[in-house]
């Protein structure tokens, strides 16, 4: 016991503990103490990030020569939170080391003598504990002086083979490389929700001044709507065919319109992440310039120049989109008594690998100003988090910063160019790839369509009256014949009675009464494997997150849609059916 009666003052000190000097030998211990510390420190700061608390705990075992190690943070009531890393030496080492102390750690802090001198303390486990000793450490932030984390080194013997000198030195100094880490961790939770919030602030702004100009672009579509159907009518009264038609053919025209402006609004408000597909950049680009035409102000003239035939590309259309939306209003703010927006497209090639780029074709969409331009030093800092040139309340910067890393998250880049008096100019590249947009070849085209829907019988699942009653006339003129049901749950409750005779099902998704679209399909698969079933929305639905994305049986359409678009997709449904029950045979 006379190694652990010389360890004990050592490490449980008392306000009255008095130190006597060191000779050369325990300050060459103190020493080495030291630079075993540094060490640790510099190895793990090596590893800043997710596995940085691993390393300390991997160094904290090695250089004390313990069995087990320990990092955790604590509750304000000195209760574990979350264990950081653990480490042991053996696998036979399975039992936590946590697990061994007491559910409140409060106790134990009468081990910190006085605020300022946090010296290493001792600790018994319980009885029946594998580790027969505990050397602990507080973590302590310098600007509190309630413990926020705890250092645990276990050993299995009363008698560890350690240099208290060493430990001494050892552990306050991981002690403040974790404060530190603990400090800056915090720090960046609390920037990414911040961030979070604010990303969701602008684009509730973004919404509400795009709710403006489509209220107003709606009105005027219904004005045109509603004054075509009169129109239509008076002409038919009056037996004018053909400017009744007329008629019908502006009433087509708004709605459609009026199904772009939706469309347009329900993409600019998806919160998800990433989801690529292959298209045509200009098709992007055209659908958000256009919607920004309702933002900006009559002074500021938005000039288009987009190269024809652009190859593909495989991005995330919702956040490109809002990437071009961001650097139009950062150029329409550039310029509040008015200018020129440019936006074109084109192709470039990158030679060779740059720090951000692979060499490669991109295509290149600019968003340039005729605005007061910026400053270097302005511009040095521009995608910066939180840094903006605007005035309080009118902008926080984070939209340049998100912009650049949607563009970066594609494999593209996002740089600006700039001076004083002329103008900014914002280039986006994008990877070209060799795919092709589904549903745009040629043979994809024609292979649509070639099945007959004459005396099929369709399951038609629609909550919505008046829209069941469209879709059922639609479907007669296509050639079927139509069972309906006003919810999942009704077509369920009927399908004992009709499934001898149901061919197809196009079912809405969103309905009461607890079974939804998905759930229907799923369960009527159950029971009829090959059918195909067509499921359709107002809302921009995704069968991949309901485990239907590659299920040739299901196919999806977005209200409002068109009836060529119906029929094709029952035809393709119908086909796959048949060519699935050919193949069984």
């Amino acid at each position: 016991h006379s190694r652990m009666s010389s360890i004990r003052p050592s490490l449980i000190a008392t306000p009255q503990h008095s130190v006597a000097p060191a000779d050369d030998s325990e300050l060459a211990r103190i020493d080495q103490g030291w630079l075993d510390a540094m060490a640790v420190v510099e190895l793990a700061s090596q590893h800043r990030g997710e596995n940085l608390y691993q390393h300390l705990c991997g160094g904290l075992l090695q250089t004390c020569e313990a069995d087990q190690a320990s990092i955790a943070t604590l509750t304000p009531n000195f209760e574990i939170r979350e264990v950081l890393a653990e480490c042991g030496r053996s696998e036979a080492s399975t039992e936590s080391l946590v697990s061994t102390l007491p559910q409140s750690l409060e106790p134990l802090t009468e081990y910190q003598p006085i605020v300022g001198y946090k010296k290493p303390f001792a600790y018994r486990p319980s009885i029946g504990s594998p580790l027969s000793l505990l050397i602990g450490h507080w973590v302590i932030h310098p600007e509190t002086t309630a413990p926020e984390a705890v250092l645990f080194l276990g050993y299995e013997s009363d008698y560890p083979s350690l240099d208290p000198n060493r430990l001494e030195t050892l552990l306050p100094l991981i002690g403040i490389l974790l404060s530190n880490e603990i400090a800056r961790e915090n720090e960046r939770i609390q920037r990414l929700k911040a961030e979070a919030l604010m990303q969701k602030t602008e684009r509730l702004q973004s919404v509400g001044r795009l709710t403006t100009g489509i209220a107003h672009d709606f009105n005027n579509l219904l004005t045109v709507i509603q004054g075509h159907t009169q129109l239509a009518e008076l002409y038919q009264n009056e037996n004018d065919t053909e400017k009744a038609t007329e008629c019908l053919n502006q009433i087509t025209e708004a709605g459609e319109r009026a199904v772009d402006l939706i469309r347009q609004l329900l993409l600019f408000s998806r919160d998800t992440p990433l989801e690529e597909e292959v298209c045509d950049a200009n098709d992007v680009a055209i659908s958000f310039v256009s919607m920004m035409r309702r933002i900006v102000e009559e002074n500021i003239e938005i000039e288009t120049d987009f190269h024809p035939g652009l190859p593909p590309v495989s991005i995330d259309k919702s956040m490109v989109g809002q990437v071009i939306m961001n650097l139009i209003v950062n150029a329409r703010d550039a310029m509040p008594e008015g200018g020129k927006i440019k936006v074109k497209s084109s192709v470039r090639n990158v030679p060779e690998d740059t720090e951000e780029l692979t060499a490669g074709d991109y295509v290149s969409i600019v968003i340039e100003d005729s605005g007061s331009g910026m400053a270097p030093e302005v511009m040095a800092q521009i995608f910066d988090p939180f840094f903006t040139t605007k005035p309080e309340g009118k902008g926080n910067g984070i939209g340049l910063a998100n912009a650049r890393e949607i563009i970066n998250q594609q494999g593209g880049q996002l740089t600006v160019e700039s001076d004083p008096g002329s103008g900014t100019r914002f280039e986006i590249l994008l990877p070209t790839t060799v795919e092709r947009p589904e549903g745009l070849t040629k043979s994809t085209l024609e292979s649509r369509g070639k099945a007959s829907l004459d005396g099929t019988t369709v399951l038609l699942v629609e909550d919505e009256s008046s829209v069941r009653r469209l879709v059922r006339k639609l479907l007669e003129m296509l050639g079927c014949t139509v069972v309906e049901a006003a919810s999942g749950r009704e077509a369920l409750d009927i399908w004992p009675k009709v499934s001898d005779n149901i061919g197809l099902v196009v079912s809405d998704i969103v309905m009461p009464e607890g079974v939804s679209g998905w759930e229907l399909a799923k369960e009527l698969h159950e029971l009829k494997p090959q059918m195909g079933i067509l499921l359709t929305s107002g809302y921009l639905m995704r069968p991949e997150e309901h485990d239907l994305a590659d299920d040739p049986k299901v196919a999806f359409l977005q209200k409002p849609y068109e009836s060529k678009n119906l029929k094709s997709t029952l035809n393709q449904l119908l086909e796959h059916q048949e060519r699935q029950e050919r193949e069984a045979s």
